[in-house]
């Protein structure tokens, strides 16, 4: 057994699986996931891939900043591992997060791309067999009018996840649900839209188009993971958020 850790948030500590997978391999054994209880959301979601024993909150551990990630980067982690691994941030990530994690740990930034989530679990009966879209809204942002927009003109049922409360009140309501259940509905979709935020961390494990909306200035683009399926559109119409999923 192997022990892995990164404190948060979530999003952030999702990028740690692939990692985490790699260094199971190459142990050819599974890992206790250690992180703070900013992620409980995604315990279900973590301790369901094959490679994970189980998540692990410590309780004696507390965070003292959320900058980059969570900060102590370094967890309590008892004795009587085989291998030990910290991913979580020792200093601010120049690159794309799951390469910057794999790399402090003397892995091929290649490894931390390779994103991929098993959940399988059963959709809500009410969009199951249907095509849909999934919207991560993240409930009052500034980008709300435009979520609306799109949903009002997306020519496919639009399903929306996410935290309970961020349901902006026009797609089907999936929000509230866990991460696990979350992913399943992702996966399942024609297509992904929202922000840079843990739901796209999910929705980069699946062969989706994914549209990622920003206004150009408060986002680090560094951190993100391009590909011919990602688009990343500056204050867009939702026309052309409809176009880049193909569904025009």
């Amino acid at each position: 057994m192997i022990a892995v850790s990164h404190p948060g948030k979530i999003g952030d500590a999702l990028w740690a699986l692939p990692a985490t997978k790699y260094l199971c391999d190459v142990n050819n054994c599974k890992a206790d996931f250690y992180t703070s209880n900013y992620c409980l959301a995604m315990k279900e979601l973590v301790e369901a891939q094959p490679y994970i024993n189980k998540m692990i909150v410590p309780p004696e551990y507390v965070v003292l900043r959320t900058d980059i990630g969570c900060q102590p980067w370094l967890m309590p982690i008892p004795a009587g591992y085989s291998n030990i691994y910290h991913l979580g941030f020792k200093s601010v990530p120049n690159k794309c997060i799951g390469a910057f994690i794999a790399e402090q740990v003397g892995l091929s930034p290649t490894i931390g791309y390779k994103v991929a989530y098993s959940c399988d679990v059963s959709l809500p009966k009410e969009i199951d067999g249907k095509d849909y879209i999934s919207l991560a809204p993240r409930g009052v942002t500034s980008f709300l009018d435009l979520f609306k927009s799109f949903c009002d003109v997306c020519p496919l049922l639009v399903v929306e996840v996410g935290a309970k409360g961020e349901y902006i009140g026009k797609g089907f309501d999936a929000t509230g649900l866990n991460m696990l259940e979350m992913a399943a509905i992702i996966s399942k979709s024609k297509g992904f839209v929202g922000l840079m935020s843990a739901p796209l961390v999910v929705a980069n494990g699946f062969p989706i188009h994914k549209v990622i909306v920003h206004n150009g200035i408060n986002w680090d683009m560094r951190h993100v993971m391009y590909s011919d399926i990602h688009h990343y559109l500056v204050n867009p119409q939702p026309s052309e958020m409809i176009t880049a999923l193909g569904l025009k």
